[in-house]
């Protein structure tokens, strides 16, 4: 370590919020927040992309009776929840031989994430 240079592991230096913009995705805001005893990432999208979202889930839920039945798992997933599933099936039960497509439907028909469920009921 060079002399007089900022140890990033010393808390008592890093103090505060710092916003780290928009990522790759080009639609999620990240900041971390430095506060005494811990260090928050928080990652955020705009109202407005959210809203597109939804309205894609009741468009295609509309045109879900001209589907025929089976072929694929359809929603629409926002891309914060899409990568903590993804990262969540990567780190367990795709460890245990899982299928992407059978944990995403998992996770498609449960009672919390329902809403962006676009299949048949």
């Amino acid at each position: 370590m060079i002399r007089g240079s900022l140890d990033l592991l010393d808390r008592k230096h890093l103090h505060g919020t710092f916003e780290l913009g928009r990522n790759a995705t080009g639609v999620i805001d990240s900041r971390i927040h430095f506060l005494d005893d811990e260090v928050i990432v928080e990652d955020s999208m705009p109202a407005q992309y959210v809203q597109q979202c939804m309205d894609e889930v009741s468009r295609l839920s509309d045109s879900v009776k001209d589907r025929k039945p089976g072929g694929f798992v359809s929603g629409r997933i926002p891309l914060p929840l899409y990568y903590t599933w993804r990262k969540a099936w990567e780190a367990g039960p795709k460890q245990h031989g899982v299928l992407w497509r059978a944990f995403l439907m998992t996770r498609l028909t449960d009672r919390d994430y329902r809403k962006l469920w676009t299949g048949k009921n």
